[in-house]
């Protein structure tokens, strides 16, 4: 699992870079941008089509449109489902039967990545990360302003795990999680990304992790 995170955080920190200063101290939709590249990613792990959704996709001209017809959700602007951004296989119009489009033959509908991004206070990404444990997906991503103080951002990490750690179904360390740091005052934007420890007691960088 660990060597998937750092294919898809490798996949996504070219996107993260291209985000300049000046979109301000909420760029979510260039986030967004940056996750889509992950795309082809999941699909040599999980295999089969791989589809993406967030709110108002359709406005995001960074996409190629070759992208967009390839992996996200055709024929209608879609909002968000249950969480900020998601990959799938099999688009959701699919498995609910929607007129117009073809209903699942042989496969099953499955959520690949969720991914929340919350660059408010440490109590709103607590809260979006608390949202993160109810998905069920193999990867979980959080996105979240660095703290310029490194003890305030070690701070900001040991009360993430405590609030994981205070959920019913946290873990097995088999799941996989993605925490994007995001340092939106250089310009352009730069991340760290993390993970958790074998032993889920803390947030590890990926840096610092080898892969088995």
């Amino acid at each position: 699992m660990k060597a998937l995170i750092r294919d898809i955080a490798a996949a996504i920190e070219p996107g993260i870079g291209k985000i300049p200063k000046s979109a301000g101290r909420r760029p979510t939709k260039e986030i967004w941008k940056a996750l889509v590249n992950a795309r082809s990613v999941l699909a040599d792990h999980f295999g089969g089509a791989v589809w993406f959704r967030h709110s108002g996709y359709s406005h995001n001209p960074g996409v190629s449109e070759d992208v967009m017809k390839s992996c996200s959700e055709p024929k209608r602007k879609v909002i968000e489902f249950l969480w900020d951004f998601s990959f799938s296989r099999y688009l959701i119009p699919e498995v609910i039967e929607q007129k117009g489009y073809e209903k699942i033959v042989g496969g099953k509908f499955m959520l690949l990545f969720v991914a929340e991004s919350e660059l408010g206070t440490p109590t709103e990404i607590c809260r979006d990360l608390l949202k993160l444990m109810e998905a069920r997906a193999p990867i979980r991503c959080l996105i979240y302003p660095k703290p310029k103080r490194q003890k305030k951002h070690k701070e900001l990490q040991q009360r993430m795990v405590r609030v994981m750690s205070a959920h019913e179904h946290f873990g097995p360390p088999e799941e996989g999680w993605l925490f994007i740091a995001l340092d939106c005052d250089s310009d352009p934007v730069s991340c760290e990304f993390f993970t958790l420890a074998d032993d889920l007691s803390a947030m590890v960088s990926l840096r610092d992790e080898p892969i088995e």
